[in-house]
């Protein structure tokens, strides 16, 4: 994706980061401080509190059990 915003009118840089890692979010903290804006730093922080928040509920554990068990998810659906 950055590779296609940058060969046109965007800019883009692609890092990767596991989310759920918290030493990994710190590192791009400190990679990213200072040389970006604020605003593209508070949304990094955000969107890694949203996925983290995400993995905690009962539909991504369940799909995660049933990824390892090699089966279909069920999920509730009330």
């Amino acid at each position: 994706m950055a590779q296609r915003l940058n060969s046109g009118d965007g800019q883009a840089l692609a890092l990767r980061c596991d989310v759920a890692n918290r030493k990994q979010v710190a590192a791009l903290d400190a990679m990213i401080a200072g040389r970006v804006g604020l605003e593209l730093e508070n949304a990094l922080r955000l969107e890694a509190a949203a996925q983290a928040g995400c993995m905690e509920t009962a539909d991504f554990k369940e799909g995660y059990r049933a990824f390892v068990e090699k089966r279909s998810p069920v999920f509730n659906r009330s």
